[in-house]
């Protein structure tokens, strides 16, 4: 025979639901004051992946509208690096395979969101005229030609990068992530509070 059993609290009040609900609600004046999940540590943002950023560009802390940007965050411990010196490819497999990582949403005013379409766009080309300059060298025995289709895979890797990643994270604790780089004015605004890593609210992912 099979028992179910149910507990019905007789004394529950619906007052004390709304009381835990105001309790994580926070009136603010404009849109770009309010955020959430989002917390300061001497000169990091702390977030997580559910994080809503304050409504400023990171780069330059300028008020920006809604739309955000999705930014892959990772890391891996330091301890790997000296594993560059002996095998690169051997590095990048192991970096991919034992990083952390999670994707935030962060914001750009017009400015850098258009600095950041057009230099990723630059960036590409780079990569299809250094595969052409590399076939002339290869095809025709010119050596400087190889040297700089080399130059100009390096300088799409670096465009590509800073442009796409004006935030990066240096450490990750559990459920969050330590992230540098972030404009001093959303670093300093009072409603941010300072991290603490027994933060009651986290969670695993």
């Amino acid at each position: 025979m099979l028992q179910i059993g149910c507990h019905v609290d007789l004394y529950f009040n619906p007052s004390d639901y709304w009381i835990h609900v105001m309790h994580h609600l926070r009136i603010v004046e404009d849109a770009e004051h309010f955020h959430s999940h989002v917390w300061r540590h001497k000169d990091c943002l702390v977030v997580r992946p559910d994080s809503v950023f304050p409504q400023r560009c990171v780069r330059c802390g300028e008020v920006t509208n809604d739309e955000t940007v999705s930014k892959l965050l990772f890391w891996h411990t330091p301890l790997l690096l000296p594993v560059v010196l002996v095998s690169w490819p051997f590095y990048v497999v192991v970096a991919l395979l034992i990083r952390k990582h999670m994707v935030v949403q962060m914001h750009l005013c017009e400015r850098h969101m258009a600095q950041r379409r057009w230099v990723s766009f630059a960036g590409a080309l780079c990569l299809p005229l250094a595969l052409f300059l590399g076939g002339t060298a290869i095809s025709q025995s010119i050596p400087s030609l190889i040297l700089a289709a080399l130059l100009l895979v390096m300088l799409s890797a670096m465009s590509i990068g800073w442009v796409r990643n004006p935030i990066w994270a240096i450490r990750f604790e559990s459920d969050v992530a330590l992230v540098k780089n972030v404009h001093s004015s959303i670093l300093d605004m009072p409603s941010i509070p300072e991290w603490q890593s027994n933060e009651e609210y986290s969670v695993k992912f």
